[in-house]
């Protein structure tokens, strides 16, 4: 009898290793199935795939895509939330170079400069003004620059809940 679950004893380990290999690779192929498209951004290395650059004769565009959020303004202010897609204009290849490489930093000062704007802020001319100026603002603090020549909206949606 002892013999016998001796005998046993590599086969059920056999049997538990094959089910973390198969659950392994079950979350490698699976894992964008359970993850809509804006929470990539949250992960390591994924806000850098949202963070590029691009010379165009002696001026230097960072795209920021995909950048997702709500902001509330006041304590009786509805709910906004807000995708966009900015293009960040500089002179500067170091500036631009700081601001790709550290996308997380980016991010987050530009998230940080809309956070101050409430829906009907950010649906006038004059608050986007005012937003791009913000942006400008946190993006040369956060790099120490004042190289940052023009903040385009790419994609501008918004909507109050």
């Amino acid at each position: 009898m002892n013999k016998a679950k001796l005998k046993i004893i590599p086969i059920i380990l056999v049997f538990f290793i094959f089910l973390f290999i198969i659950w392994k690779l079950s979350n490698f192929f699976l894992r964008d199935i359970f993850t809509g498209p804006f929470t990539k951004q949250s992960g390591g290395n994924s806000i850098e795939n949202n963070v590029e650059m691009k010379q165009v004769e002696n001026l230097y565009y960072i795209r920021v895509k995909n950048i997702t959020g709500t902001t509330a303004v006041g304590r009786t202010e509805k709910h906004t939330y807000y995708n966009m897609d900015i293009m960040v204009e500089t002179d500067s290849y170091a500036a631009a170079k700081l601001m790709t490489t550290n996308g997380k930093k980016t991010l987050n000062a530009i998230n940080d400069a809309i956070a101050h704007y409430s829906g009907e802020d950010l649906s006038t001319p004059d608050g986007v003004e005012k937003l791009k100026y913000r942006i400008t603002g946190n993006l040369a603090e956060a790099y120490r620059t004042n190289k940052i020549s023009n903040i385009y909206m790419e994609k501008y949606l918004f909507q109050n809940k």
